[in-house]
């Protein structure tokens, strides 16, 4: 099957993803924050655990003049399953969350995904609130894949109450909770 991403300036692929979007098989997701030192940002990993590879969904302001808070996603191949935390030194917020890691139900082709989330759904047309909002476009994201079948019913359920032992391991300045919420366009 060939399958190509919508051609939109919302959405921003890679090379490496094209030379594996045909082929690469799935069989889990994980969300995971990245500190900027002050606050997490947070991405989407689909990945293929055996093969320790992954297609990352990145959500981010644009920042342009007219519409500063409009998303641009950058999805991307990775040779690794989903970035992994490291130890922070005392008084410093680790450099991630760690993962909240989910399983699909069955393994899928990840043009299947790409396919509902970015040609049905229309998810890289978001707007971001202030800048912020890139762990509610995650959750959202996961939220499709349970209602479209590929996740366990309950996995957003189970996905809230990390967010709610997050922010409390790691605090509130850094982990905002409840999280700051964009919205989608048309």
């Amino acid at each position: 099957m060939s399958y190509t991403l919508p051609n939109r300036t919302s959405i921003l692929s890679t090379p490496s993803l094209q030379a594996h979007l045909a082929t690469l098989e799935v069989d889990g997701i994980a969300i995971v924050g990245t500190s900027n030192g002050h606050i997490y940002h947070f991405r989407v990993f689909i990945y293929n655990r055996t093969l320790s590879c992954s297609v990352s969904l990145d959500c981010n302001p644009t920042y342009e003049a007219q519409d500063p808070d409009k998303a641009c996603v950058s999805i991307d191949y990775k040779n690794y399953v989903w970035t992994n935390s490291q130890n922070a030194p005392p008084g410093q917020i680790p450099p991630s969350t760690g993962a909240f890691d989910a399983k699909l139900k069955a393994t899928s082709k990840v043009w299947k995904i790409l396919n509902v989330l970015f040609n049905s759904l229309k998810r890289d047309q978001y707007r971001f609130n202030g800048g912020m909002g890139c762990r509610h476009w995650c959750a959202i994201i996961l939220g499709d894949l349970e209602v479209y079948g590929y996740v366990a019913q309950g996995t957003t359920v189970q996905f809230e109450a990390w967010e709610r032992y997050k922010s409390g391991e790691l605090g509130l300045a850094a982990f905002i909770h409840p999280r700051v919420q964009g919205a989608f366009y048309e």
